[in-house]
């Protein structure tokens, strides 16, 4: 007769953030690893893809800004192309030639 043996899982305590975690009859450590492995990469992905949206929404606001930068100097370059005399009847123009 052949005897089967049993292999008995371990029982593991852990403590985390004041936390107490029995975990018992644990097969292999391989399991807690994997899990832990998961709820890492779980997360460092809801990170990223959080950035992500930050960022689009940054990038929008910066693009707006850029634009608005470079109307104005658009614009004052126009003005100051023309003599001083004709600069005031002129602000329009340059406006419009400066979009």
């Amino acid at each position: 007769m052949s005897e089967e043996t049993q292999t008995n899982g371990a029982d593991v305590a852990v403590e985390i953030a004041g936390q107490k975690v029995n975990l018992k009859n644990v097969k292999s450590l391989n399991t807690l690893a994997t899990i832990l492995s998961l709820i890492l990469v779980s997360l460092v992905a809801f990170v990223v893809w959080m950035h992500v949206g930050d960022t689009k929404d940054a990038s929008k606001e910066l693009i707006g800004a850029l634009k608005e930068m470079t109307q104005a100097a658009r614009e004052s370059n126009c003005l100051m192309a023309l003599p001083m005399d004709r600069r005031a009847e002129n602000v329009d123009l340059c406006k419009r030639l400066s979009r």
